[in-house]
């Protein structure tokens, strides 16, 4: 959904999950270029999600801090 903000938002909305709510925008905000706003949400996140959820999110985030051709937040 790159470039169509109005779809991004809708199909946020449609996302009960608050943990995944703040990766789709840690996510837009790494691709807009804005890596303090995206560790910022990436940190919420983590502190948002519980359990199984929780551990892939950090796994995630570990793995794509290592990646040096990184495009991905998580």
């Amino acid at each position: 959904m790159q470039g169509n903000e109005e779809q991004f938002a809708q199909s946020k909305n449609n996302v009960a999950n608050p943990a995944l709510r703040y990766v789709l925008e840690a996510e837009k905000a790494f691709r807009q270029g804005d890596e303090k706003e995206a560790e910022r949400l990436g940190h919420l996140a983590i502190s948002s999600a519980r359990g199984l959820q929780k551990y892939l999110i950090v796994r995630a985030l570990e793995r794509q801090q290592k990646n040096p051709n990184r495009h991905s937040f998580f």
